[in-house]
């Protein structure tokens, strides 16, 4: 096959930009970390992502939810939650870039729509207006077996 002209950016891995890719990485890490008690109404946005003159990888991103009680569980008590899903990103962020990365997380109430509707939240981004609330919760739900099942067949200290 012929050698042809590029058809993404240097550096961006499949056909999703790399704010998305960033983005719904940071989702999947909150819907780890929450299990089940995840706020269905949270969404990302990258506020930033350059690489700084030292090679490292920054990236700023907003959680955005609707309601305050959210907010606190996303944070947690001392912010552990946060740091918990700040580390999880930052890892997997460091291994398919293969740079430092440093990953700055504020979690807020976004004011702009009604409170509790994904679509409010997502504004124009079609992932979450396309799928709807329902299929976000029975993906949840599925990932959440499926952690269930992965802990049931890890032996103890394995």
């Amino acid at each position: 096959m012929p050698v042809g002209p590029e058809l993404y950016p240097t550096g961006q891995l499949t056909d999703l930009t790399n704010n998305f890719w960033l983005e719904e990485l940071v989702r999947e890490k909150i819907f780890l970390v929450m299990h089940e008690e995840i706020p269905y109404s949270v969404t990302v946005e990258v506020e930033e992502n350059v690489t700084r003159e030292d090679g490292t990888h920054y990236v700023k991103a907003d959680i955005l939810t609707s309601a305050l009680r959210y907010k606190k569980m996303l944070i947690g008590h001392g912010g552990q939650r946060v740091k918990q899903i700040g580390q999880m990103v930052r890892k997997e962020l460091e291994l398919v870039s293969g740079k430092k990365a440093y990953l700055d997380l504020d979690v807020r109430v976004d004011e702009r729509g009604q409170p509790g509707t994904l679509q409010s939240l997502a504004g124009s981004r079609a992932t979450l207006g396309m799928y709807g609330s329902g299929f976000i919760e029975m993906l949840a739900r599925q990932m959440t077996a499926d952690l269930q099942a992965l802990r049931d067949a890890t032996p103890p200290g394995g």
